[in-house]
């Protein structure tokens, strides 16, 4: 017969570490079903015990910084342009709950900052974590827009820094205007990884939000290359 102990951890616990044990064979009461006389107990093994359970704090938040990786121009049709650098930090110290990396939301938007719809600018976004390939997006919303993306549920220790990377490839037929790739403080879902209560996201100090690419001017090589006759006669 299996007997499984459970329990709940009080609001109050201290953070730290312990352990369930049993107490000696001569705590346990022991009787035969038909006589109802005591048997002796005994322990196959000593002591008899559960797991150590670490007592964490609940981490809050989660600070962001932002480098914009875009050139001053790009080609319609060009691929791999880095867009932006995030830079995620768990400003917990030792005792405080890992953070669990959920999601993304990126906008793209034009010079006066007004969204616009994905597809229409880019063919493709990849995001890397720690130079890691975690998400690889193809079919972007063909409406105004912010697009999902999931990062796979990927821990920050208490005290550590994950860099998440956004590449994009261009659109051919992108239009010959400006261009920003952008995540706002909402635009990130972190939470605590011990109860899934989502953090605030802060920026680091002396930054801002939101989280941007800067701006890159699409240039058609059609239009903006110089035309010049086939046959030029000099009088």
């Amino acid at each position: 017969v299996d007997v499984t102990l459970a329990g709940d951890v009080a609001d109050t616990a201290h953070v730290g570490s312990f352990r369930i044990l049993l107490q000696s064979p001569s705590s346990i009461e022991a009787r035969d079903a038909i006589s109802r006389d005591s048997v002796a107990v005994a322990y196959v093994s000593s002591p008899i015990g559960g797991p150590v359970v670490h007592v964490e704090s609940e981490a809050e938040a989660i600070r962001v910084r932002g480098t914009a990786l875009f050139p001053s121009s790009v080609q319609a049709g060009e691929r791999d342009v880095p867009a932006a650098l995030l830079m995620l930090r768990h400003p917990g110290g030792p005792g405080t709950g890992r953070l669990r990396l959920d999601s993304l939301f990126v906008q793209v938007r034009d010079e006066t900052r007004t969204q616009q719809a994905p597809d229409a600018y880019l063919d493709r976004l990849r995001v890397f974590i720690e130079g890691v390939e975690v998400a690889d997006l193809t079919s972007l919303p063909p409406v105004s827009g912010v697009i999902p993306v999931a990062l796979g549920g990927g821990w920050i220790d208490p005290g550590d820094t994950v860099q998440v990377r956004l590449v994009v490839d261009i659109s051919p037929s992108a239009p010959a205007s400006f261009l920003e790739v952008a995540v706002g403080g909402s635009g990130l879902r972190a939470a605590d990884a011990n109860t899934g209560q989502v953090v605030r996201v802060e920026p680091e100090t002396g930054t801002d939000l939101p989280m941007v690419s800067g701006l890159t001017r699409i240039t058609s090589p059609s239009r903006d290359r110089p035309r010049f006759p086939a046959v030029v006669t000099i009088l």
